[in-house]
C-alpha cells in the first residue's frame, strides 16, 4: 500500500513537519497510511465514452454525409462533452464520498484536484470515469495546459 500512496501524490504520509518518521519505536502501520491525509490529481478517462462517438463519426464521414473539416469538428465537440461529463461525474463521486473532497478541477482537460483520506483518494481508481491519479503538484501543470 506505501508505493501505491506514493504514486498518488502522497508521499509525504510518513513525514512529520516535512522531516520523515523514522520513530521505530512507533512504526505506521498501512492502516495508519490510509486513514492519513492525502491529496492527488484525478485524471479522467473518456476513453469508453468516445468510442460510440467515434465510429458514428466515422460512418458519417464514410458514407460522405460530413467531410473531413465537419469529422473533426465534431470530434472535437464529442470530446469536450465527454471530459465535461467525466469531469462531473468525478465531481459527484467526491461530493459523494466521505472524506473526499474536489478543490479543484478543469474540465477543459479532464483533471481534477482532490484531497482527502488516502483510502479515499486511491478508491477513485475504482471509477470507471477515473484513468489514473497523478502527484497533486501536476494540476497545476495541467490545467494551465488547456
Amino acid at each position: 500500500a506505501g508505493t501505491a500512496i506514493s504514486l498518488a501524490g502522497c508521499s509525504s504520509l510518513g513525514e512529520v513537519d516535512g522531516t520523515p518518521d523514522t520513530d521505530d519505536a512507533n512504526p505506521q502501520t498501512d492502516d495508519d497510511a490510509m486513514g492519513a491525509e492525502a491529496s492527488a490529481t484525478v485524471a479522467v478517462d473518456i476513453e469508453s465514452r468516445m468510442l460510440e462517438r467515434q465510429e458514428e463519426i466515422q460512418e458519417r464521414l464514410e458514407n460522405e454525409e460530413i467531410d473531413q473539416a465537419e469529422a473533426q469538428e465534431e470530434f472535437q465537440a464529442a470530446q469536450a462533452e465527454a471530459l465535461e461529463a467525466a469531469t462531473t461525474a468525478v465531481e459527484t463521486l467526491a461530493a459523494e464520498t466521505d472524506g473526499l473532497d474536489v478543490v479543484d478541477s478543469s474540465a477543459e482537460v479532464g483533471a481534477l484536484l482532490v484531497e482527502g483520506t488516502a483510502a479515499a483518494v486511491l478508491d477513485t481508481l475504482e471509477n470507471q470515469d477515473v484513468g489514473g491519479l497523478l502527484a497533486a503538484a501536476e494540476f497545476d501543470a495541467i490545467a494551465q495546459s488547456s
